[in-house]
């Protein structure tokens, strides 16, 4: 999701803006860009966005340290209401209606199992409900950690429910004591024809911003071209290729 000055806001916060600082006469264009980067786009939030008094010093290459190619899992889920899901979802202020929608961990788990992916491509997961609205469930957040998915990704503006005043379950559950850990909302939702359920790499595009809990991100997947029966390895940078591209010619002619 794009940044936009003075559109794009989420939770009731201000618009970003954009302030040029020199005149126009000085032959120059100086900006100053003040924005949230939770209500403004695309964003990777931290351990800090919780828990702000403990983790003061952290930054966020913590959550970023194995480099900038990372496998990735990318699954489709179709939420449900809560209360026809026999999952939960409570620490919430207001408790959320029984019609509200929700992504459970019985959904999660067989969109997974129909990927089979390997336990490499587990520490990264991209879980997508394409456009429609919905919060992550206690279960469906604890699976994520014991498979230990220590990055997720979603199309929503929020793992939580949008108004769930301070509790924010879902994101303490997934953030726990993990420094590590990192959440990516706002995604782009691509088409299944652009990126079908299966393995990546994915490269979050970090901007580098210290000590705050989220920053601006521009998550890009790659698709591993196959070699015989089996995926390229991430090794190969020539076997890379961006899904949310076309191929060029070149690129088709290399595949084959």
């Amino acid at each position: 999701m794009p940044f936009q000055p003075g559109k794009g806001t989420y939770f009731g916060l201000e618009p970003p803006t954009v302030e040029t600082l020199l005149p126009s006469a000085s032959g120059l264009c100086v900006q100053r860009i003040a924005l949230c980067p939770h209500a403004s786009g695309t964003h990777t939030e931290c351990l800090l966005h919780i828990d702000p008094l403990i983790m003061a010093d952290m930054t966020h290459t913590d959550a970023w340290k194995e480099g900038a190619l990372v496998p990735c899992t990318v699954v489709r889920v179709k939420p449900v209401a809560l209360g026809a899901s026999g999952e939960q979802y409570t620490r919430s202020v207001p408790l959320p209606l029984a019609d509200e929608l929700v992504v459970t961990r019985a959904a999660i788990v067989q969109a997974v199992n129909a990927v089979h992916p390997h336990d490499d491509f587990m520490h990264s997961m991209l879980v997508l409900t394409e456009g429609v609205e919905a919060f992550f469930t206690h279960e469906a957040m604890h699976w994520l950690v014991e498979k230990k998915v220590t990055r997720l990704l979603v199309d929503q503006v929020t793992v939580d429910r949008a108004v769930c005043g301070p509790g924010m379950p879902a994101h303490r559950i997934f953030f726990g004591r993990r420094p590590w850990a990192c959440i990516t909302e706002m995604v782009r939702t691509p088409l299944s024809s652009e990126a079908p359920d299966g393995m990546y790499l994915l490269n979050l595009h970090l901007t580098a911003f210290l000590s705050t809990d989220a920053v601006p991100s521009r998550p890009v997947l790659y698709t591993l071209v196959e070699r015989g029966t089996a995926a390229a390895a991430a090794s190969s940078a020539a076997a890379m290729l961006p899904p949310l591209a076309p191929k060029s010619k070149r690129q088709r002619k290399s595949k084959a």
